[in-house]
């Protein structure tokens, strides 16, 4: 006895694929379903260790999105209050960290550091810098990166200014107040 099957070529390429994506299917778990609640890494977990001035600047700029998922996750947005006393160069900020004590030691301490997001609760009032969390240059070769994370003032790199009714970027070397939200 002789059994024969006959498949066409297009109902064999169908039954390929469905076996294809059968067998993907269980081979892919990626994270052992929904485990860990987020995927991928925070920028406290992304450490790159060496000299070369990129990667310096890598983990300024990871530690910068670090704190701004942690203000969005836990603050929230909030609305422009005024000032620092005092003017400040881009160092002399003394990172993100330093910007929000700032802030805090002004307009106690929930207060920080203004982000650009902020301004959709209502644009500043004052002059002064606000994180951006931007790292880019542009076309004549200026670095702009919140002054390298506010902890430099040269090298042609800018930081975000609120400057009278708008944001312009400034080189680092320039004092401005540090713009306070609460």
């Amino acid at each position: 006895m002789e059994v024969k099957f006959n498949v066409k070529k297009s109902f064999g390429y169908f039954l390929f694929m469905i076996v294809f994506l059968a067998v993907s299917l269980l081979l892919v778990g990626a994270y052992g379903g929904n485990q860990p609640t987020v995927m991928g890494h925070s920028g406290g977990e992304v450490q790159v260790t060496t000299t070369d001035f990129g990667i310096g600047l890598l983990n300024s700029f990871a530690q910068g999105l670090e704190d701004r998922v942690d203000i969005l996750d836990n603050t929230g947005l909030k609305t422009f209050v005024g000032t620092t006393p005092s003017p400040y160069t881009g160092a002399g900020v003394g990172g993100y960290s330093g910007g929000n004590s700032k802030c805090a030691a002004e307009f106690g301490s929930s207060a920080r550091m203004c982000i650009s997001s902020d301004f959709v609760n209502g644009i500043p009032t004052d002059n002064g810098w606000y994180n951006n969390y931007l790292w880019a240059g542009d076309v004549t070769g200026n670095i702009i990166n919140d002054c390298r994370g506010w902890t430099a003032t040269g090298g042609g790199e800018s930081g975000p200014v609120w400057l009278g009714n708008r944001p312009i970027v400034i080189q680092c070397t320039t004092s401005y107040k540090i713009l306070c939200c609460n």
